[in-house]
């Protein structure tokens, strides 16, 4: 599917652990909780804390019009932030999520 819901990534991450991988990176952008699925967010915070040498994804972007540089960093949520290091993606990208 093109969309995983957070207890899905919870799973794969489960699955994924078992192969013993050296380093597991998420190009997901985990910005902020799940307000409708409060589960789902400890289900994965509970998968990512068993991961040794994790990455996720945070942002430079473009909020402003008058901008002429990055204006923004966003931020895995401290929640999941603390199981890992942040890499850059979609450096630029005026769009978040």
């Amino acid at each position: 599917p093109a969309h995983l819901g957070r207890r899905s990534i919870a799973q794969q991450l489960e699955i994924l652990q078992a192969c013993k991988p050296k380093v597991i990176g998420i190009d997901v952008k985990f910005f902020a909780p799940k307000e409708d699925d409060p589960i789902g967010d400890f289900l994965l915070e509970q998968a990512l804390s068993k991961v040794e040498n994790l990455v996720l994804a945070s942002e430079f972007a473009v909020l402003t019009d008058t901008s002429s540089a990055w204006d923004t960093l966003f931020m895995p949520t401290p929640q999941f932030a603390q199981y890992g290091q942040t890499a850059y993606v979609n450096v630029g990208n005026r769009e978040t999520s």
